[in-house]
């Protein structure tokens, strides 16, 4: 399935639960940054923010993310100033979100203070390869006994999206286990009161065409 499949299947993915469905919304803004298309950020960004009340877990990072990739002096400015008290969390979904080759300049005051927080999870230098561009030294990193099974799961996902070719039944083992040790009450960002078995699980089957296992992950989401 290639970009522009996918994100018909998340477009149709809202369609059948257009009040609930902020998870395609947020895989469609990380397109949109992955595109360097910062018109599609700022109207997924509105999108996302309405149907979540302006609460989306997603949020800081987004707008953290535009003001340093796409935002006027002023705007960078305040970006910046606030790198220093963002949690690391915020500060490495920010880094994914600047992955295209001609946003890793707005990244490179973001990546400095990452890498100097004592508090960055094990293998979580693999946004820095990912956003470089080693897509193998990435996937290592994740497979740190050390990295937690949510964390390796998003971080399989976000290589599957850009085209790496891990085997599918792995992927899903991967994402499966993931979505396990959310349910078990690990949270892969502190900012985030959960990891959504359906971000870690639905969204994979989406891309597989698999609407019976979409509507059984967004069953348990909504449990």
């Amino acid at each position: 399935m290639d970009r522009a499949e996918g994100d018909q299947a998340l477009e149709r993915a809202i369609a059948l639960a257009p009040t609930t469905s902020a998870e395609p919304y947020i895989h469609l803004i990380e397109h949109a940054f992955a595109d360097a298309d910062s018109a599609r950020v700022a109207r997924l960004m509105d999108a996302y923010e309405r149907i979540t009340h302006g609460a989306g877990l997603s949020l800081a990072a987004f707008q953290l993310a535009f003001d340093l990739g796409f935002g006027d002096p002023a705007a960078r400015a305040r970006a910046l100033a606030l790198l220093e008290t963002v949690p690391t969390e915020t500060l490495m979904w920010t880094i994914l979100l600047l992955g295209n080759p001609h946003l890793h300049g707005a990244s490179e005051e973001a990546l400095r203070v990452f890498l100097e927080r004592p508090d960055r999870r094990p293998g979580a230098p693999w946004v820095f390869f990912y956003g470089r561009g080693n897509l193998r030294a990435a996937l290592d990193r994740m497979n740190d006994p050390a990295f937690p099974p949510v964390g390796h799961a998003l971080g399989s996902y976000r290589l599957h999206q850009v085209g790496v070719n891990l085997p599918p039944e792995e992927l899903k083992r991967v994402l499966a286990a993931g979505a396990a040790d959310t349910a078990e009450g690990r949270r892969p960002f502190r900012s985030w009161p959960r990891a959504s078995p359906f971000l870690l699980v639905g969204v994979y089957a989406v891309d597989r065409g698999d609407w019976g296992e979409y509507a059984a992950a967004l069953d348990r989401e909504h449990a």
